[in-house]
């Protein structure tokens, strides 16, 4: 666990299993828990309630071999682009929860 200021490096495992599944991953970004329990446990001042904003990515679809450490560090890597954008989305002071539509509805 970090404290926060920079994204930890990514662990493979996600991309192993997403490409052994054929499965894509959605990344999802949680910021603002921090507030209330931190890398030293929970932290029972103010605030009482800190905002928390989640963000969701879109879906990073499998490509390559889970037996290839090539392809599985290239998934690595595109998942932790993805997670980096979307923390840096939601860490921004007042951007709170943001709902993006898909281009056809509105």
């Amino acid at each position: 666990m970090g404290d926060g200021r920079e994204l930890l490096p990514i662990q493979k495992g996600a991309a192993r299993i997403a490409l052994a599944a054929g499965a894509p991953i959605i990344p999802a970004a949680v910021w603002g828990t921090q507030a209330r329990w931190s890398k030293r446990g929970p932290q029972l001042g103010p605030p009482i309630r800190p905002t928390v904003a989640v963000a969701f990515g879109r879906p990073i679809p499998p490509a390559g071999d889970p037996r290839s450490r090539a392809d599985v560090r290239a998934h690595t890597d595109r998942l932790a682009s993805a997670l980096g954008s979307l923390v840096d989305s939601v860490r921004l002071p007042g951007n709170g929860l943001a709902i993006e539509r898909p281009s056809d509805q509105t």
